[in-house]
């Protein structure tokens, strides 16, 4: 194998063990959560995936293409110092999100007076989206299928 080929293996190989590491960890943070706010909670949810995971992955995938990259021309050693600090900034913009995730979280946690008022409307309007893809798959189609699983985001979206 060559060597931008083995760079290539570790990556997908860390990238797997990472993914496999992550998902649980976020569904067991799901089900510790409390009652969140209608819309903002999942919202925030996605974001705070991002920061604990998405950011410090696409870091370490991008900053290995760049590192094959200098390998190629034979400037690895050389760009080395570079790609230590853009990996510490990674880290540091990762850190600061989630900080500011925290305080997001603390700001939008009022809003959940809205669920009450909120989650029915969002709940009837999932149920129909899976009525429409299921009992009226054949008029709809070919989006049956989609119009149902549209229905399963919209519930994603419920303050619980």
């Amino acid at each position: 194998m060559t060597p931008s080929r083995t760079a290539r293996l570790r990556r997908l190989t860390v990238l797997a063990v990472v993914a496999s590491l992550a998902l649980p960890v976020a569904g067991a943070r799901a089900q510790a959560a409390a009652e969140q706010p209608v819309v903002f909670g999942p919202t925030l949810g996605i974001f705070d995936f991002g920061a604990d995971v998405g950011l410090p992955l696409a870091c370490t995938l991008a900053l290995g293409y760049a590192r094959d990259g200098a390998d190629l021309f034979g400037q690895a050693e050389a760009a080395d110092p570079v790609f230590t600090a853009a990996g510490d900034g990674c880290a540091e913009a990762g850190a600061q999100g989630k900080v500011l995730l925290a305080q997001g979280r603390t700001a939008a946690q009022p809003a959940v007076a809205l669920n009450p008022y909120v989650n029915p409307v969002l709940g009837q309007a999932a149920e129909s989206l899976r009525t429409v893809g299921t009992d009226y798959a054949e008029l709809v189609s070919p989006f049956g299928p989609t119009i149902a699983g549209s229905g399963d985001t919209i519930d994603f979206f419920q303050g619980r």
